[in-house]
């Protein structure tokens, strides 16, 4: 068999890239997939962010139930929110319970939330810590 120099080189990297990728990654449920929300805290209040987005660029603070920003100890299920570029209000759902859920202007349950620990670093400043991941079931923001 006479393979050519061009053919030959592809052959062996076809077979160095089969070898080094792995048959059963594990995907981190952390990943840049989008119809994802993220919940988590900065600077010790909680904030919501469209996952995939630096939220060190884009984000919403989360209400506290006075008035001002719902400070990182208290409890952010039940309180409504909005993520950036979107028109539609947020709110978890389920805290206590065995599931958490994400519900949609507070009619709609519209996916599963999951805990999803995580940090992301900004350039200044203290990191976001993602502390839920919110995973939209019906394709819409």
């Amino acid at each position: 068999m006479q393979l050519i120099l061009p053919t030959a080189i592809l052959f062996c990297l076809s077979l160095a890239t089969a070898a080094s990728v792995p048959a059963a990654a594990n995907l981190s449920k952390r990943q840049a997939i989008p119809r994802k929300i993220d919940i988590g805290t900065y600077n010790s209040l909680w904030v919501a962010w469209t996952n995939g987005v630096d939220p060190c660029k884009k984000k919403n603070y989360i209400p506290g139930p006075t008035g001002g920003v719902l400070q990182d100890d208290q409890n952010p299920c039940n309180i409504r929110f909005s993520v950036p570029d979107t028109d539609f209000q947020y709110s978890m759902q389920g805290c206590g319970g065995d599931s958490l859920w994400i519900m949609r202007n507070g009619l709609d349950n519209v996916g599963e939330c999951f805990w999803a620990p995580g940090n992301n670093a900004c350039v200044a400043g203290e990191s976001f810590k993602g502390q839920w991941q919110c995973v939209l079931n019906d394709g819409n923001m």
